[in-house]
């Protein structure tokens, strides 16, 4: 595996061209969601030894026509995959655009697959793709629905498809929504009853619904009843999932569940969102929880300027019944930053997360 580095491996010139210095590979992918390659690369690390060769970088560092003609001397000239995840469509990279679909003209057996960076489909984008329409189209469903499970299968999936491998694959799997989370599993979906039934498995948590008073003794625990109710939902955004960056909230969940709390996490569109919201509340009244950890961002109040409205703006929570919030903000700074840095949150996490809602 040979990622883009945080600065350009090779050098940046006084024009800004930049030399990302990655050697050829087999298959490459570029996007412009930094987030997707780290999510890419993780699900790399889970394949085989002979698996083929594997590159992948953001396209936004190959803007300028003499950035890219390096790479494509350096990395793309023996690739035989390529798949552009390009958001804005051709007209946003024309120069790229039209070069790549140079290289694979040039030898034909070469594959280039290219696909929105969004959810909106670009039939035109796909069409100019050398491989079939169902197959870009399932390239881009791959991306766009996200999370470990479908990156690993799309890299599979590319692999047998045009690298004769045998390896095998799936078809994409939808993420919902919104959904009850579960950690450290290739299916992230779980439903109340598995959290319910792992909450009576948890060494040191109090019993609570079953009435049962056994104490921290594991083995006591395991044939118990399920725990029906909840010390607090954990509320994560979808996204997350989608780029598998999800770590933090395992160690957090796992943290709590050591301090004795039954914590019920959820990965959600946004608080604004209805369906979203929908669970949320029925989570709620069904788990009888008593504390929200939220790390979604900006305010959930649908009024924006209510200084300027013509109708009574006050506000009203959005759960159906009074229960505690607790704001967990997630600093962009690293950790080093964070323990140097004496005034806390930077400037940015500040207006993000604190001014802006």
């Amino acid at each position: 595996m040979h990622l883009l580095a945080a600065k350009p491996g090779g050098f940046s010139d006084d024009e800004g061209i930049i030399d990302l210095d990655q050697s050829p590979g087999d298959i490459i992918i570029l996007s412009a969601a930094d987030g997707a390659l780290g999510a890419l690369a993780a699900g790399a690390e889970s394949l085989p030894a002979d698996f083929p060769s594997l590159r992948l970088a953001n396209w936004m560092q190959l803007l300028k026509p003499a950035a890219f003609d390096l790479y494509c001397e350096k990395t793309l000239a023996q690739a035989k995959v390529v798949v552009v995840s390009l958001l804005g469509g051709a007209a946003y990279w024309p120069y790229g655009h039209e070069q790549l679909l140079a290289w694979q003209r040039r030898q034909p057996q070469r594959q280039l697959i290219l696909v929105p960076g969004d959810d909106t489909e670009d039939r035109a984008l796909m069409a100019d793709s050398s491989t079939a329409f169902d197959d870009s189209r399932r390239v881009w469903r791959y991306l766009r629905q996200g999370g470990a499970l479908n990156y690993r299968q799309l890299l599979c999936f590319l692999a047998a498809r045009y690298l004769g491998r045998g390896y095998p694959w799936q078809e994409p799997e939808s993420l919902p929504q919104c959904l009850l989370y579960r950690p450290g599993s290739k299916h992230p979906q779980a439903s109340l009853g598995d959290w319910q039934q792992h909450w009576a498995r948890l060494p040191g948590v109090a019993p609570g619904a079953t009435g049962e008073g056994e104490g921290s003794d594991p083995n006591k625990h395991a044939d118990k009843p399920a725990d029906k109710h909840a010390d607090g939902l954990l509320l994560f955004y979808r996204s997350h999932l989608q780029s598998a960056n999800t770590a933090m909230f395992d160690q957090l969940i796992a943290a709590l569940e050591q301090q004795g709390l039954k914590i019920l996490p959820l990965a959600i569109a946004s608080l604004k969102d209805r369906e979203s919201l929908t669970l949320v509340n029925y989570l709620l009244e069904q788990t009888h929880a008593k504390l929200i950890i939220n790390t979604t961002g900006f305010a959930s109040n649908t009024v924006s300027s209510p200084e300027l409205s013509s109708q009574p703006t006050d506000f009203h929570s959005p759960f159906t019944r009074p229960v505690p919030v607790l704001q967990l903000i997630l600093s962009s700074s690293t950790e080093e930053d964070w323990q140097q840095y004496s005034q806390g949150l930077r400037a940015r996490d500040i207006a993000m997360q604190v001014v802006l809602p």
